[in-house]
């Protein structure tokens, strides 16, 4: 377990991003399905004790900050969880309690050897700033669904977040 986690955080020393966060260039050559080179310059050697490398994993549709929402009335009807456990305990959040939460999601992420996420919740701000403090990358969809987006409010936090912000399809409600 402490060798993965050590794995994790070397494969994370490795990358080379702009001032946004987002990955530049790559650090290893690959021909056919082989690195065959690694490009520096490094700080130190690191031996992997026969762990593998390989790239790390992206969370691709993720509410980081639900996190406290896990194993809480499971096995019900998708429509009743939301409406029975899921708006009425989210309607509590505030902006510092979706900050902690979402810091605790990318202590989880980088736990199991996610680099990235693509974040469509709410009150996006808390989660740039988490984002931000704790150097994951990571960018906010829009999570466009039929209930509770509007275009204006896609429009201003495209316009506010810039690169770190795309458009996304929620779910095929």
């Amino acid at each position: 377990e402490g060798q993965n986690i050590g794995l994790i955080m070397a494969l994370a020393s490795f990358a080379k991003v702009d001032e946004n966060g987002f990955l530049i260039s790559p650090y290893f050559v690959v021909e056919d399905g082989v690195i065959t080179s690694a490009t520096g310059p490094f700080d130190s050697e690191i031996n992997l004790h026969g762990n593998l490398l390989m790239p790390s994993f992206k969370n691709a549709h993720a509410h980081s900050a639900m996190v406290f929402l896990r194993s809480l009335a499971e096995n019900k009807p998708l429509q009743s969880w939301l409406e029975q456990d899921v708006w009425p305990n989210e309607a509590k959040l505030t902006p510092d309690s979706l900050y902690y939460l979402t810091k605790l999601a990318i202590l989880e992420y980088l736990s199991s050897g996610i680099t990235a996420s693509f974040d469509m919740y709410v009150k996006n701000d808390a989660y740039m700033q988490a984002m931000k403090d704790t150097g994951f990358k990571g960018v906010i969809c829009s999570g466009l669904n039929n209930f509770d987006r509007d275009i204006n409010d896609i429009e201003r936090e495209f316009l506010k977040f810039g690169n770190r912000f795309v458009l996304g399809i929620h779910a095929e409600y």
